[in-house]
């Protein structure tokens, strides 16, 4: 049985992957994605904190991470990182249960700063974060 957290997860992936398209590469779980020449989303979970129960069902609040890396020249990696924040947040907020029922509502939470690495190939990363706040039977996470 898959987990509403993963449930939650797969639904970021899917939903972000059809705003973008492909010239972005939307994975799971790479916590420092590698840069292939396209930008990489790497979407994780982070925190996860139970919000209120009851002796049937559980709200949970999680975090999940938005992780986006680029490759390009240091004018425009601030532009090309504004262009693929709106398409994440175009993708998720058009329905703030994200499609899926025991969803509450999906929240922005915070945007990294762009950690920048200069070389023969700048790239930099920043952490688009969100937070999913969800109901769960007393039996499952």
């Amino acid at each position: 049985m898959t987990t509403k957290c993963e449930q939650i997860l797969e639904q970021f992936k899917l939903l972000i992957s059809a705003e973008v398209g492909e010239a972005v590469e939307v994975v799971r779980n790479a916590m420092r994605p590698g840069v292939t020449g396209r930008p990489v989303i790497s979407i994780t979970m982070g925190e996860a904190t139970p919000k209120s129960s009851s002796v049937n069902f559980y709200d949970w609040s999680v975090i999940v991470n938005c992780e986006v890396a680029l490759m390009g020249n240091l004018k425009s990696l601030d532009n090309d990182f504004l262009n693929i924040r709106n398409q994440i947040q175009k993708a998720l907020m058009t329905d703030i249960q994200i499609g899926l029922p025991f969803v509450i509502q999906c929240r922005a939470d915070s945007v990294t700063a762009p950690a920048i690495v200069d070389g023969d190939y700048p790239c930099a990363v920043v952490t688009v974060s969100w937070v999913v706040d969800y109901r769960a039977q007393a039996t499952e996470v």
